[in-house]
C-alpha cells in the first residue's frame, strides 16, 4: 500500500517493498526507545561489545535521559514488546505496535499492560467525568448519612445509657431502702422479744428474792396446807379446786402449788419447815403468772380461766433446793416417785449462773411439749447455793405470740423466723420446716452469726453462697436472710424468705 492510501497493484511491487518493511519493523522500535528516553538503545562501547550486545537483543535500560523524568510503565511494556529478542515475542504486525501507541496516547488501557485497580479507576472518571461527579456526589451524601445515623445511634445508646444509669441507681436506692426496712422490722422485732425476755427474767428475779427471803429471814408459817404430789391421786386429799385444764390437758390446782420430794428426801422438821415457806410462795406463784398476761391487776377467777382455758404465756413455775424439795405452780400430781429435781438439765445447768438464764428448750415430761427454761440459782449470804428458782414458757406460744416476723412492705405467710444460739441450734421456729434442736440450715450465714454479725445475706439457690453483686433491676433466685442479737445470751433472731417475696 502506497503512503497516501492508494491501492498498489501487486505486480509493481518488488524486493525494495520488501526491505522497506522489514527496515519499518525491525528499527520502528530502536527509534521509538531513543525518542522516548533520549538515549541510544543500545548501550555504547567498544564495536565488539555492541555488536555482541545486539546479537543477544540486549537493549539499554528504559530510562529517560533526565532521570527527573520518569518513563510510564506502558510506554516500557510497548518498548519491551517491541524489543524482544525472538520473533514470537514481538508485536505481530506493525498496526498492533501503532494501536498500542494510538491507546497510550488517547489515555487507554493497551494491549501488553494491566493497569492497577487505582489507573483504571481514574482513568474512568477521567473518560466519565459526569458519571463520576454524580458517583462522588452520592458517596458524599451516603457518607453523610451515614455519619448522621452513627451519631443519632450513638445518641441513642446515650440516652438509653442514661435512662439504664438513672433506673439503675433509682433501683439501687428503692432496694436498699427496703433492705434497711426489713433490716429494722427484724431488729425492732429481735428487740421486742429481748424485752419480752428481760420482763420474763425479771419476774424470775423477784421470784428467786422472795425465796431467798423467805427461806433466810421469814419465820416458819403459824399454819399452812401443804399437798404434796401423792395427795392429788385421791379426791379425798387432793386440793378442792382440781380440776381438768383443757389448755394442759391434765387436772390442775390453781389454789394450791405442789410439794415433790426427791425419793432420798428423808422427811424432818427441817424439810417440813422448808416446805411449808416455799409453799408460802402462792401470792407470788400467782402473780408471776399474772403479770405474764397483763400488768393490770388481775382477780383469782380472771387467772384461772386464763390458766386452763385461754393460756398463759408462762406453763410453770418453780422452787427446787438443794435438799432435794421441789415446790411447783400451779399445782399437779404428775410426778413420778423417781422424779429428782436436781437430777434435771434445767437444775444443773442453772448451777453454773449467777443470773437469770434462758437455757434450751426442752421436751416436757408431763405433756406440754417444748419448753423454755429461765432460770436462777438462790444463793444465801455466803454465796452457799440454796437450789434454782425458774419459770418455764411455751415455746409454741412463745413463737406464734413473738417470734412471728411482722412488716408493712412485705407479706409475711411465707416467711420462715427462728431463734437460735450462737452455735446454730434453733430454740424457737415459726412457720419452718427446721425443728427445735435443730442446726441452722445454711453455712455462711451460721459463720456470720457465729462471727457475732448482724445485718443480711443474699443467699444463691445453687452455690448456696452469698450474692454479693446484685443486680437492683432484677431478682435473683436467692434466699434472703436477715439477722439480729437477741438479748445478752447470745440468742440470735433469724428471718429468712424466697428474695421473690421479700424485694422489690
Amino acid at each position: 500500500m502506497a503512503h497516501d492510501g492508494v491501492p498498489v497493484p501487486l505486480d509493481m511491487l518488488d524486493e525494495r517493498s520488501d526491505h522497506l518493511f522489514n527496515f519499518v519493523r525491525d528499527r520502528c522500535p530502536l527509534i521509538l526507545f531513543e525518542l522516548i528516553t533520549l538515549t541510544k538503545a543500545v548501550q555504547r562501547g567498544k564495536t565488539r561489545d555492541m555488536l555482541r550486545r545486539a546479537q543477544r537483543g540486549q537493549i539499554a535500560p528504559i530510562v529517560h535521559y533526565n532521570p527527573s523524568i520518569a518513563v510510564a510503565p506502558e510506554l516500557q511494556a510497548i518498548i519491551q514488546k517491541a524489543c524482544a529478542f525472538l520473533p514470537e515475542d514481538r508485536y505481530p504486525s506493525v498496526e498492533n505496535l501503532v494501536d498500542d501507541i494510538r491507546h497510550f496516547m488517547r489515555d487507554e488501557p493497551i494491549s501488553v499492560y494491566k493497569d492497577p485497580p487505582l489507573t483504571t479507576i481514574m482513568r474512568w472518571v477521567s473518560k466519565h467525568r459526569i458519571q463520576a461527579f454524580a458517583l462522588g456526589v452520592m458517596v458524599v451524601f451516603a457518607g453523610l448519612g451515614i455519619s448522621l445515623y452513627s451519631l443519632s445511634r450513638e445518641q441513642q445508646v446515650r440516652e438509653q445509657n442514661l435512662i439504664r444509669e438513672q433506673e439503675l441507681q433509682s433501683a439501687i436506692q428503692i432496694r436498699n431502702k427496703h433492705l434497711g426496712q426489713l433490716m429494722a422490722d427484724s431488729a425492732q422485732q429481735a428487740n421486742k422479744m429481748a424485752q419480752s425476755l428481760l420482763y420474763f427474767e425479771g419476774l424470775l428475779r423477784e421470784l428467786t428474792a422472795s425465796a431467798k427471803t423467805r427461806l433466810l429471814f421469814a419465820p416458819a408459817p403459824a399454819s399452812q396446807v401443804i399437798y404434796h404430789h401423792t395427795d392429788f391421786a385421791k379426791p379425798e386429799t387432793a386440793p378442792t379446786d382440781l380440776a381438768l385444764a383443757p389448755r394442759y390437758d391434765i387436772e390442775l390446782s390453781t389454789a394450791h402449788p405442789v410439794v415433790k420430794l426427791a425419793p432420798d428426801v428423808v422427811y424432818t422438821s427441817s424439810i417440813a419447815q422448808q416446805e411449808a415457806l416455799l409453799v408460802s410462795l402462792l401470792p407470788e406463784f400467782q402473780g408471776i403468772f399474772a403479770q405474764s398476761v397483763t400488768e393490770e391487776t388481775m382477780s383469782f377467777e380472771a387467772l384461772d380461766e386464763a390458766i386452763r382455758k385461754t393460756g398463759t404465756p408462762m406453763v410453770w413455775t418453780y422452787v427446787a433446793l438443794e435438799t432435794g424439795i421441789h415446790v411447783a405452780y400451779p399445782g399437779k400430781g404428775t410426778y413420778s416417785d423417781a422424779y429428782d429435781p436436781r437430777k434435771r438439765p434445767w437444775y444443773q445447768d442453772s448451777l453454773t449462773h449467777l443470773t437469770p438464764t434462758c437455757l434450751p428448750p426442752y421436751e416436757d415430761s408431763m405433756g406440754q411439749g417444748l419448753l423454755l427454761p429461765c432460770t436462777m440459782i438462790v444463793q444465801s449470804q455466803t454465796n452457799e447455793v440454796l437450789g434454782v428458782a425458774g419459770i418455764e414458757l411455751s415455746v409454741e406460744q412463745f413463737s406464734r405470740d413473738i417470734l412471728g416476723f411482722q412488716s408493712d412492705i412485705v407479706d409475711t405467710k411465707d416467711v420462715r423466723s427462728l431463734l437460735i444460739a450462737k452455735d446454730g441450734e434453733i430454740i424457737a421456729s415459726h412457720n419452718s420446716q427446721q425443728q427445735v434442736g435443730d442446726t441452722l440450715g445454711n453455712a455462711f450465714v451460721l459463720k456470720q452469726i457465729e462471727a457475732g454479725r448482724a445485718g443480711y445475706s443474699l443467699i444463691d439457690d445453687r452455690t448456696q453462697k452469698e450474692i454479693t453483686q446484685a443486680d437492683p433491676l432484677v431478682v435473683p433466685t436467692a434466699e434472703l436472710y436477715l439477722y439480729q442479737p437477741v438479748g445478752s445470751d447470745g440468742w440470735v433472731y433469724v428471718v429468712h424468705g424466697r428474695a421473690e417475696d421479700l424485694l422489690p
